[in-house]
């Protein structure tokens, strides 16, 4: 039988599609006939259980509220840690023929999302990418900060309009409706994690791109799940250089 790739199993769900041909790849058997539910926001919670089969990832996780299953393409998910989810569809008595078990419950997902910035960002990315040495002139004007005067400052600053200079290093898209760049200028303490602010923004930028992001600085800002920053800029407008 035919395999479809994951991804087009979850628009299968949306467009009202059969997914019988998703069966021998232990996903949801189309004979259940499920019924179907509205997507969900974004999931974070604590990994209670994993199984992997055919290619997905089942992972129990526990959430706000309450217990429950996701599944994904298949990724390396430990129990214990915290882990960030993007949006699902939730369907209902969705039967596994390769586990040969029926979930009560199961959220379909393309799998987890790192928050840029985050202590959990930092760890699983300081190994893979080599440090680079970045040297960008302030912005002007006198709302302008180096991302060590923000960092600082950031009490001081906090509800605070201001504007930054420094090189994209990371973009994240479409996260929470928002893209999230990952600048530095230069100034700060790496070891520290305060050489990098992190941007959230609906302008575009790519890696490598010197901008100017204006925005409001907030202080302690915490997602909840261990996602919180000591300091980021929200709603920015950004100005390619």
């Amino acid at each position: 039988m035919k395999k479809i790739p994951f991804l087009s199993l979850c628009m299968a769900v949306f467009l009202s599609v059969s997914v019988a041909a998703f069966g021998q790849a232990g996903a949801p058997s189309a004979k259940d006939s499920p019924p179907r539910k509205p997507g969900l926001s974004i999931m974070a919670g604590k990994v209670l259980k994993v199984l992997n089969a055919g290619g997905y990832t089942y992972a129990k996780i526990q959430n706000t509220g309450g217990d429950v299953w996701l599944a994904m393409p298949q990724v390396n998910l430990k129990v214990g840690e915290t882990v960030t989810f993007y949006p699902g569809t939730q369907m209902t008595n969705f039967h596994s023929d390769t586990l040969n078990r029926t979930f009560k419950k199961v959220i379909f997902t393309s799998g987890p999302v790192d928050l840029p910035g985050t202590k959990a960002y930092r760890a699983k990315n300081r190994a893979t990418q080599p440090a680079e040495k970045v040297k960008v002139g302030k912005a002007q004007g006198p709302d302008a900060r180096t991302i060590a005067e923000i960092y600082k400052n950031r009490a001081s600053l906090n509800g605070k309009t201001v504007s930054v200079r420094g090189k994209v290093v990371k973009v994240s898209k479409g996260i929470m409706g928002s893209n999230w760049l990952h600048i530095q200028d230069g100034t700060g303490d790496a070891s520290k994690g305060t050489n990098s602010l992190v941007v959230t923004t609906k302008d575009d930028a790519e890696a490598g791109d010197v901008v100017t992001a204006t925005g409001v600085i907030a202080s302690g800002k915490d997602f909840g799940f261990g996602y919180k920053y000591d300091a980021i800029m929200e709603q920015a407008k950004i100005t390619k250089q």
